[in-house]
């Protein structure tokens, strides 16, 4: 399946109302996202900012509830950050069609297609970026509870030792076996460049709809990462040997407990998330500048 792009005009027609999101407490955050605002307002384009607080220390932001409904009453929403900040704004906007348009002012930024000081005029293109939905099915118990929504990954691990965690494997009605390792990654296109790219996952085009099943560490080589189509639900069953269970986390959040022998249940869900990036900003021209690829597009087509 391809991915589906939609040219867009500049905002002086198309955007009347923008959400910021950025961890404005930050200085150089904050000057940016104020200069925005001016920029903004001199082409008659409403802005709202989105407040938030950081949670523990490396564990993400969180916006303010009242920010977020607001937010979500706005035509376009401008991250301006790190991967982190696209990833709380794929978020706030998850269920609608507001796109985002992701400024990268962070490290790596591999989901950012703008960088610095690059702002909204020219033609932008909206490219379809799938979402993670997870539950947690407590054992002996039918009514499952949600966790929420991924842009990235849904990660299993185990909570405070260092011993493997043992794991029972299904995708749909098909049991694929019993996992023995530090954890396992689900990940969508969008995730499969990060966490699961580094337990050797493999890389997703983000128009393709599939969730990567990576196992972290695994004892067994024959574990390998998985490719599951979309409408096939992956189930990760807890068989921990004590009561120490695993924790879960989604986009690297803070991780919600699970019992010794609850069920983790993943499936892409169906919403999505539209991000604005200019037309040529595809995965494999960002691959040799994000993620250090040898050679580039311009060198091959030269050889």
């Amino acid at each position: 399946m391809t991915a589906r792009h939609t040219r867009r005009p500049s905002p002086r027609s198309a955007f009347r109302k923008v959400a910021l999101v950025g961890r404005s407490h930050r200085a150089a955050v904050g000057q940016r996202l104020a200069e925005l605002e001016i920029w903004l307002e001199r082409r008659g384009v409403e802005s709202v900012l989105v407040r938030g607080e950081e949670t523990l220390p490396g564990l993400g932001w969180t916006p303010d509830p009242d920010s977020v409904e607001a937010a979500r009453g706005c035509d376009l929403l401008v991250t301006l950050g790190g991967d982190g900040t696209i990833l709380a704004g794929a978020r706030i906007v998850a269920g609608t069609p507001i796109p985002v348009l992701p400024v990268n002012l962070g490290g790596l930024g591999f989901l950012a297609t703008f960088e610095g000081r690059e702002l909204l005029d020219g033609e932008l293109e909206a490219e379809r970026r799938s979402l993670l939905r997870a539950e947690l099915e407590p054992y002996g118990e039918k009514k499952s509870r949600r966790l929420g929504v991924a842009l990235n990954d849904v990660v299993v691990k185990q909570p405070s030792t260092f011993r493997a965690l043992r794991m029972d494997i299904s995708a749909g009605v098909h049991f694929l076996g019993h996992l023995v390792a530090d954890g396992v990654i689900a990940a969508s296109p969008s995730g499969s460049t990060a966490y699961s790219l580094s337990a050797g996952g493999p890389v997703i085009a983000p128009g393709l709809e599939a969730i990567v099943v990576t196992p972290i560490c695994p004892h067994t080589l024959g574990m390998r990462a998985l490719c599951l189509p979309p409408r096939v639900e992956l189930t990760v069953t807890i068989r921990s040997r004590d009561a120490a269970g695993a924790i879960v986390s989604l986009d690297g959040l803070e991780g919600i407990p699970a019992g010794p022998k609850d069920s983790i249940r993943i499936r892409l869900a169906p919403d999505a998330v539209r991000f604005l990036r200019r037309p040529g900003t595809t995965l494999p021209s960002a691959l040799p500048l994000k993620l250090g690829w040898s050679g580039s597009p311009q060198r091959a087509r030269r050889g």
